[in-house]
């Protein structure tokens, strides 16, 4: 099947609307203080009591204990969480592993074996820069990333846009591809016709 897609870092409702008009399978949340693309528990809960309940809602963390992760997605109305920081597998089991994705920077062959072991529903593979756990618009290591999703079901990130999402799909075959940057028209701000061009791609994309 082609991969699942998932538009992240939405701050406002006018944007969720648009990603999910267009087909988006999942909207992404980011409660990470120091991302642009910040929103509080409170902002999510109303955009998401307006999206349908067919598309899935993702919490991004990054080292926020398991318990608040565990309210945040009760209080929200969330489905999966992410998480990017140093999260354990023992906070894993707090959660739930299964409505975990967790980031994973694939930098080594050692990274996807450990990868591959960690209890989640997914790994998110991304890139990672000095000071970001996300959102570089970087493109990841998409040798490494394959290599994994042969093992494992992967959400791609890093550097994602209509122009190279059907060569990431073709080249990874990953089970979802995240993109944020790739449809902004600044920081939070989604670009409907960045949107629009995306999901074009998408729609002609045969399955894989």
């Amino acid at each position: 099947m082609r991969p699942k897609v998932k538009i992240c870092g939405i701050t406002n409702l006018e944007d969720a609307l648009a990603a999910a008009r267009r087909g988006a399978d999942y909207l992404g949340f980011i409660f990470a203080e120091t991302s642009p693309r910040f929103v509080t528990p409170e902002a999510a809960k109303g955009m998401v009591a307006h999206v349908p309940a067919d598309i899935l809602k993702v919490g991004v963390f990054v080292d926020t204990s398991a318990d608040q992760v565990v309210k945040t997605l009760h209080v929200c109305g969330l489905d999966i969480a992410q998480l990017c920081g140093d999260e354990t597998a023992a906070d894993v089991a707090v959660i739930g592993a299964g409505r975990v994705w967790k980031a994973w920077h694939l930098m080594t062959a050692a990274d996807v074996a450990a990868a591959a072991e960690f209890p989640a529903a997914a790994i998110l593979a991304d890139t990672m820069l000095p000071g970001q756990r996300g959102g570089t618009g970087k493109v990841c290591d998409w040798d490494l990333a394959a290599r994994l999703s042969g093992r494992r079901p992967i959400v791609l990130a890093g550097g994602i846009t209509a122009e190279n999402i059907a060569a990431a799909a073709a080249a990874v075959k990953p089970a979802v591809i995240d993109i944020g940057s790739g449809v902004e028209a600044s920081p939070g701000r989604k670009d409907t016709r960045k949107l629009d061009a995306l999901f074009g791609v998408v729609k002609d994309m045969k399955d894989l």
